[in-house]
């Protein structure tokens, strides 16, 4: 049965990152981290047209997450939501650039724990600890129903378990598993350091952990959840659903669970 709350993750990975969540008939991309070719294929895949983007909110700087801003900004203006800091880094780096392009969005700045909407869709942004300029987390509330998105940051916190103890589905990193991190060969110590610091992102045993800790608040409202952000190199699906199997078995409702993939979107989820 079709809902009016809806979400679809266009792609997932150290690659490149986003969602679209719909809410109404207001629809909103939750970082372009693609190229806009790709963003336009994998949206149409899903039956949504690019030109019915007009509100895209950014998580942070890192080109997994806004490598197709310039130009999907300036195809389809939209309204950008991000933060005070990341805004300043957008200039910095590219305001010449985007200028030149004739970006035709405008950034909207925002401020964690401040919520803001989109027609009737409650938007709210959350710090993290993660390696960047000013990382934020978002939930998205919208007629008694809760979507939060969980990735890129390095530790769950108290703040993090009030903001998402209540969601009905749920995006979670699982990034890595613990033993191909410290078994590969391709990354320098240090990287493998700040991968794994608190500054970095979850593993698949924390993932484990912050899901227990968030089933045991969640009064069985948890529907829906999507594991994310799989290194190509240190994780696989199988070792991210492992990892949570447990969890997921002792849950008092059952939540059906998916991996994202880099390539392949998942199509419309209802919240």
């Amino acid at each position: 049965m079709g809902s009016d709350f809806q979400f679809s993750v266009l792609g997932s990975g150290s690659k490149g990152n986003a969602i679209l969540i719909k809410a109404g008939n207001d629809t909103v991309l939750l970082d372009p981290g693609l190229s806009t070719k790709q963003l336009e294929l994998r949206m149409r895949a899903v039956d949504c047209e690019p030109s019915d983007i007009k509100h895209i909110c950014i998580t942070h700087e890192h080109s997994d997450h806004v490598q197709g801003l310039k130009v999907f900004g300036k195809r389809y203006p939209s309204k950008i939501y991000i933060t005070h800091n990341n805004y300043r880094w957008c200039l910095s780096k590219n305001e010449e650039v985007y200028k030149a392009a004739g970006f035709q969005s405008k950034f909207c700045i925002i401020e964690p724990k401040q919520t803001f909407k989109v027609g009737e869709l409650k938007i709210t942004a959350f710090r993290v600890n993660h390696d960047a300029v000013e990382p934020v987390v978002y939930r998205f509330d919208y007629k008694g129903k809760s979507f939060g998105v969980l990735t890129d940051l390095g530790e769950f916190s108290s703040e993090l378990l009030t903001a998402f103890a209540q969601v009905d589905a749920l995006i979670l990193e699982t990034n890595y598993d613990d033993d191909l991190l410290t078994s590969d060969t391709k990354r320098p110590f240090a990287l493998k350091q700040r991968i794994a610091s608190a500054y970095g992102h979850l593993s698949n045993s924390e993932a484990a952990k912050v899901l227990s800790t968030i089933i045991k608040h969640n009064q069985g409202r948890l529907e829906n959840l999507i594991l994310a952000h799989l290194s190509s190199d240190c994780n696989t699906p199988d070792l991210a659903r492992e990892a949570v199997s447990h969890i997921l078995q002792k849950a008092p409702q059952e939540i059906k669970c998916q991996v994202a993939s880099p390539i392949t979107p998942i199509d419309w989820i209802n919240v």
